[in-house]
């Protein structure tokens, strides 16, 4: 065994605005405004990746904004003077960010019972491997074509 890893993509359905319906919004700014999914994978020695599942993804809902009063003045010290664009879900969005948000979506409760998982899925795919040597396997995470796409767009 080579690497393990996911994939993240954009799926294909993701709103590209606040209330947008396709990303399951209701029209009224409801329901996930970016949608990611993941496929888990193993990349074996002779060159072959294989999709260990599919089942994972995060969806992001309308951004919020909240600030703590300083002091209890009922006028309170006013907004933060960071400025926000409540408009842009991606404005929080790098790879750095997006690739915690994938580990954290796939990092498993009991490692051990999930390298006995990757062996027993690898085992039905016809492939053999210890749990030793996928313990020792790197994880990588990578981004799909229309992620990637999208984050050098946001990049430049």
């Amino acid at each position: 065994m080579v690497a393990l890893g996911a994939v993240c993509e954009l799926r294909a359905d993701y709103s590209t605005g606040f209330g947008g319906r396709r990303g399951g919004g209701d029209g009224r700014g409801q329901g996930p405004v970016l949608s990611f999914s993941l496929v888990e994978f193993a990349e074996l020695s002779d060159g072959r990746r294989l999709a260990l599942r599919d089942d994972r993804g995060w969806g992001m809902g309308r951004p919020r904004i909240a600030y703590v009063l300083d002091d209890a003045d009922e006028r309170g010290p006013g907004p933060p003077t960071v400025p926000f664009d409540l408009s842009d879900p991606w404005q929080f969005k790098t790879r750095e960010t997006l690739t915690e948000s994938v580990l954290a979506c796939v990092d498993p409760d009991d490692d051990e019972q999930w390298y006995e998982w990757v062996v027993d899925r690898l085992g039905e795919l016809d492939v053999v491997v210890d749990a030793a040597s996928v313990s020792a396997a790197p994880y990588r995470v990578e981004f799909g074509p229309l992620l990637d796409g999208e984050l050098r767009k946001r990049a430049r």
